[in-house]
């Protein structure tokens, strides 16, 4: 995304998007959690919020959510340093 998303929000992976991802790695389908895992990552740095509820979601009953959310945790913090 070019400066202009980032200062004015286009291209999705807003405060409501993350919220809504956030309330999805909660949920009791694995498929869904996975995909929120997956889906804040590939937001990057302005997912940072969600990072408390991706480390939780690293001792998922789901194998697959667990390395999603691993995944995503890696691609935030890089996005943001």
């Amino acid at each position: 995304m070019g400066l202009f998303g980032k200062l004015f929000g286009g291209g999705g992976g807003g405060d409501a998007e993350v919220q809504k991802l956030v309330k999805d790695l909660k949920d009791a389908d694995w498929e869904k959690r996975f995909a929120a895992a997956k889906k804040l990552g590939e937001i990057g740095d302005r997912a940072t919020p969600a990072m408390p509820a991706l480390e939780e979601a690293i001792a998922d009953e789901n194998g697959e959510v667990c390395l999603a959310a691993s995944d995503a945790l890696s691609r935030i913090r890089r996005a943001a340093h």
